[in-house]
């Protein structure tokens, strides 16, 4: 699946883990669709994000919802691999998401099903992540974690947009996500 934001295909790509452990993790909704367009939707994934930072104990350095897709900067611990933590935050997610769905018969899950039946919320395939080194890499990454929703006309200033760790960075420590800066 191209992914209209990097132009990569996502299927096709792998994730591979460096040693340093400060990873951008990169994932998209199933075919690109719009799936955290609704508030209450990214409300559940900024949760979901906490109980998993707080039961894997990552470092967390950056994150955003936006509609199609959800950007991380995190470093795992104690020998848990990036890997984890992303099927600890998609998997339940997808099945409480999915589930709710369900039970109201949302029109979106048409848009959902593959082939052989299967309803999706992710889209398969390792995203595009990367793995970094210096205080500039990382603090670049942040800034592009954050700038997105203003890269995508969202809001005109990253602080606005409530489902980032933008507001973090300007000294709003009340948002759902605690960060380790």
């Amino acid at each position: 699946m191209l992914d209209r934001h990097t132009g990569l295909y996502y299927n096709r790509l792998k994730r591979v883990e460096g040693d340093n452990g400060l990873r951008h993790l990169n994932f998209s909704c199933y075919h690109c669709r719009e799936l955290f367009k609704n508030d209450a939707i990214k409300e559940v994934f900024a949760a979901r994000l906490a109980f998993s930072r707080a039961k894997l104990q990552f470092l967390l350095f950056a994150w955003v919802i936006m509609p199609t897709h959800v950007h991380l900067l995190l470093a795992p611990r104690f020998g848990i691999r990036g890997r984890r933590i992303v099927h600890h935050l998609k998997t339940q997610f997808a099945k409480d998401v999915i589930g709710r769905w369900r039970v109201l018969n949302a029109p979106v899950l048409s848009r959902l099903y593959t082939s052989d039946g299967v309803a999706h919320f992710w889209q398969a395939g390792g995203g595009h992540d990367g793995n970094f080194v210096t205080a500039e890499e990382r603090q670049e990454k942040v800034r592009y974690i954050n700038n997105n929703p203003v890269e995508d006309g969202l809001v005109k200033y990253p602080e606005e947009w409530a489902w980032s760790s933008a507001r973090w960075y300007k000294g709003d420590r009340s948002g759902p996500v605690q960060l380790d800066v």
